[in-house]
C-alpha cells in the first residue's frame, strides 16, 4: 500500500485503582494507575501534532491523601504524588516526579473549608545530553466549598521556589537555574 501506518500501531493499557476509607473525623485516600501507551496518543493529545514514528511509552503512579480533624473546626490534611515515566526510545527523556504537602484545615461554615499548606515537588530526568534535577518548595492557601448538592468549588493560590540543576559531561551544558513561581489550582466539581 501506499501508505503504511505500521508505525503508528499502538496496543494501549491503562489499568487504574483507588480507594477511600472514612474515619469518624477524616478520611484517607489512595490511587494506583499503570498506563501504557505510545508517543502516538500523548504528541496528539498535548500539541495536536504526531511524529513520524509511535514510541512505547510507560507510566506509573501513585498516590495518598487524608484529613483528620482533631477538633470540631480544625485539623490536618497531607498528600503525596509518585509518577514514573519510561520511554522505549533514545528520542524521549525517562523522568520521574514526587509532590507532595501537608498542612492545617479550617472548618469555617458548614460548606466551606480554609487550608494553608506547605508544598514541595521533585522532578528528575535522566537525559542523554545531560541530567536535570529540578526541586521547588513553597507555601500555598485556599478554601473548598460546597456551593450546591452538585457544585464543589475549589481554590488554591500560593508561591514555590523552584531550583533547577543541570549536570552533564558536555561544555556547554545548560545553566541551574532559581526563580521564585505563582501557584494557582482551581476546581469546580
Amino acid at each position: 500500500s501506499r501508505y503504511d501506518e505500521e508505525n503508528f500501531d499502538s496496543d494501549d493499557q491503562d489499568l487504574r485503582a483507588s480507594a477511600k476509607y472514612l474515619l469518624e473525623r477524616g478520611d484517607v485516600k489512595g490511587y494506583a494507575r499503570y498506563k501504557r501507551d505510545s508517543t502516538r496518543t500523548s504528541e496528539f493529545l498535548d500539541t495536536g501534532v504526531v511524529g513520524f514514528d509511535a514510541d512505547r511509552r510507560e507510566t506509573a503512579k501513585l498516590g495518598v491523601s487524608g484529613s483528620r480533624f482533631f477538633t470540631e473546626r480544625n485539623g490536618l490534611s497531607g498528600g503525596l504524588d509518585y509518577r514514573d515515566v519510561d520511554y522505549d526510545s533514545i528520542r524521549f527523556n525517562d523522568y520521574d516526579s514526587t509532590k507532595g504537602y501537608a498542612g492545617w484545615l479550617h472548618q469555617w461554615t458548614e460548606r466551606t473549608e480554609l487550608t494553608a499548606q506547605a508544598y514541595f515537588s521533585r522532578y528528575q530526568q535522566d537525559g542523554i545530553l545531560f541530567d536535570q534535577d529540578t526541586d521547588g518548595i513553597g507555601a500555598r492557601f485556599g478554601f473548598s466549598s460546597n456551593v450546591s448538592e452538585n457544585l464543589d468549588a475549589s481554590l488554591l493560590l500560593g508561591w514555590v521556589n523552584v531550583k533547577t540543576d543541570y549536570s552533564s559531561d558536555l561544555p556547554d551544558s545548560p545553566e541551574d537555574s532559581d526563580s521564585d513561581e505563582l501557584l494557582m489550582k482551581a476546581a469546580l466539581a
